[in-house]
């Protein structure tokens, strides 16, 4: 079950990121007018180069969300996960570039979110920031912090598992 709703989780994602992608790509090298997708036209007016800024974290953000359950599809997909001997190597390397991927989706956020606030202080109309995908950090970063706490733990029962090993 759990396979199966990631999946279409990750098939969203993906679906979500290509979107971003494609449109970004569209509104900056074929047809302006396509930031309506976005609601930055009037940032578009103002400067090429902050509506490409703020596409960029967008994308980013975007795909990282994607990376991510790419990595929990494929721990579910190859049963790395063994209940009854959690603490192993690879779900420890697993967990460790969840970790990384989802403190990257904290800091592009982080960014998106403080430029978008820059830039609407100079009085421009901007975008929503779930609009964007780019809110949430603060959730990102606790979810960083409490994944790389985890990690933190498993690598201490991988050591305590091996020195019991070495022991008996």
């Amino acid at each position: 079950m759990m396979n199966v709703v990631s999946w279409i989780i990750f098939i969203g994602l993906c679906v979500e990121a290509g979107s971003f992608i494609f449109n970004a790509v569209f509104s900056v090298c074929i047809n302006p007018y396509a930031a309506h997708y976005f609601k930055l036209r009037e940032l578009l007016d103002y400067d090429y180069g902050y509506f490409i800024v703020v596409l960029i974290f967008s994308c980013i953000a975007a795909t990282l969300k994607a990376i991510l359950f790419y990595l929990i599809v494929k721990v579910l997909h190859e049963r790395k996960i063994n209940i009854e001997a959690p603490f192993t190597e690879e779900l420890i390397k697993y967990l460790s570039k969840m970790s990384y991927v989802i403190l990257g989706i904290a800091i592009f956020s982080f960014w998106g979110q403080k430029y978008l606030g820059w830039i609407a202080s100079k009085g421009i109309k901007m975008s929503d920031t779930e609009l964007l995908r780019i809110s949430g950090a603060d959730v990102w970063f606790f979810m960083f912090i409490t994944l790389y706490i985890i990690v933190l733990i498993f690598k201490r029962g991988v050591e305590m598992q091996f020195e019991n090993e070495l022991t008996i």
